[in-house]
């Protein structure tokens, strides 16, 4: 089971996001939003919960505090924001 464990308490993430954290290295470095879909396409397709794109997907994960997302020029980048961990 995925969980995330923040401040207020534990929240089950649903599956397309645990499959999403797992795709980001973990630390403090940004990466591109290609390196992460490439990823995350051999995992899970988010397609079938309703994302027609990848950014859809990396926003609304921002919205839940599980990732932080910026935009450099024409270039997506995302990082990890919460510690997710698998038990």
């Amino acid at each position: 089971m995925f969980i995330v464990r923040r401040a207020e308490g534990i929240k089950k993430a649903p599956e397309v996001f645990a499959a999403l954290c797992a795709c980001i290295p973990s630390g403090d470095s940004w990466t591109n939003f290609q390196d992460v879909s490439r990823l995350l396409a051999r995992k899970i397709n988010f397609h079938e919960f309703g994302y027609s794109q990848f950014k859809k997907l990396a926003l609304d994960a921002e919205k839940r505090g599980l990732v932080s997302v910026q935009n450099n020029g024409s270039s997506w980048l995302i990082k990890r924001s919460a510690t997710p961990s698998a038990q």
